[in-house]
């Protein structure tokens, strides 16, 4: 039993000894690159003008959709524009219909008050039953009378108004 744990720390040794060693290169190798002043450093000049490059397409590629939203912003405005003015149009057309309409309207509301509207000379076929019907206690002459009070109610107001100037 002895003999197989003495064997596995021979191995364990063996395996730190190893490591050790590893490192040990390694750190002379690190001084060593770290202690020689002349090494160059390379510039990759494939890799750079790739970089440069994309850059420039990238660019590119920005002021294209730079330009093209602009030629749509512009063709946007343009398209508003034009149906901004066809709505105004249409609107001032319409105000103009309207304009005109409402004169044919008044200058035949113009005519129909021009005219004297008596309806008692119609003919009793063109009127209806609810024309011809007299009601109980309709007073027929209310407008004769009601114009006969004005016209007195008139000349009274002037008999008043002369009495008073005269007394001034």
């Amino acid at each position: 039993m002895m003999r197989s744990s003495e064997a596995l720390q021979e191995q364990h040794l063996a395996k730190e000894a190893a490591r050790l060693q590893a490192r040990a290169q390694r750190d002379k190798m690190r001084v060593a690159r770290l202690q020689n002043a002349k090494r160059t450093t390379t510039v990759d000049v494939a890799g750079l003008e790739a970089q440069v490059e994309e850059k420039r397409r990238l660019k590119e590629l920005e002021k294209m959709a730079v330009a093209r939203e602009g030629k749509h912003v512009a063709e946007t405005v343009r398209l508003r524009a034009a149906q901004e003015a066809q709505e105004i149009d249409v609107r001032q057309a319409l105000a103009r219909s309207v304009k005109d309409e409402w004169a044919l309207q008044a200058a035949a509301h113009k005519d129909k008050n021009k005219k004297d509207l008596n309806f008692t000379d119609l003919p009793a076929a063109e009127c209806g039953r609810g024309a011809l019907q007299k009601l109980e206690g309709e007073d027929e002459g209310y407008g004769a009378r009601k114009k006969q009070q004005v016209r007195e109610e008139g000349a009274q107001g002037e008999e008043e108004r002369r009495m008073q100037l005269s007394r001034l």
